[in-house]
């Protein structure tokens, strides 16, 4: 895939070092591909994204960055009552970039960039203290084993329901 992103950018606030906080434009060409080879017991997906700000495209910034995710899922029994999940993602970007374009790891309810284990609201309700940055590496694992599934008999539309599932 590919696209083409324009940003008129309205920013204001204390001068940062090392951040973007003024008001230049931003005009990003956007490529993304996916791979997915599987075969009976194991599945996996290579998924890339990157994009490139130049002056040149209706902006003021010259600029890129990438993501590179890999999903794989292994049946560790042919049945599928125990799967191991691995996802590792990583994303670098290179020049100065906007603060709006910076990675931000686990602050919305469903993140981009999943980052377990880190409290993505806070107890006031307000958004917690997540991690941002130019560059990341993340890691996901799970073990899951399925101990009964219990047919409903599509009720609700909904075929069956699974009991005790444990994540590791």
């Amino acid at each position: 895939g590919a696209g083409f992103e324009y940003r008129n950018r309205t920013v204001g606030g204390a001068h940062q070092p090392g951040l973007v906080l003024d008001s230049r434009n931003t005009g990003k060409l956007l490529f993304e591909t996916s791979v997915l080879p599987a075969d009976g017991r194991y599945r996996s997906r290579l998924h890339a994204e990157s994009f490139v700000a130049r002056k040149k495209s209706l902006g003021d910034m010259n600029y890129s960055g990438a993501t590179v995710e890999w999903n794989s899922q292994y049946r560790i029994e042919p049945s599928g009552t125990m799967n191991l999940e691995v996802t590792l993602k990583g994303g670098q970007t290179r020049g100065q970039v906007p603060i709006d374009d910076y990675f931000v790891l686990g602050i919305d309810q469903r993140p981009d960039n999943l980052l377990r284990g880190h409290n993505g609201v806070s107890y006031s309700g307000h958004y917690g203290h997540a991690p941002m940055g130019t560059s990341f590496v993340l890691m996901n694992t799970t073990f899951d084993r399925r101990i009964r599934r219990l047919p409903i008999f599509n009720v609700l539309n909904i075929p069956f329901g699974e009991i005790g599932r444990a994540h590791v």
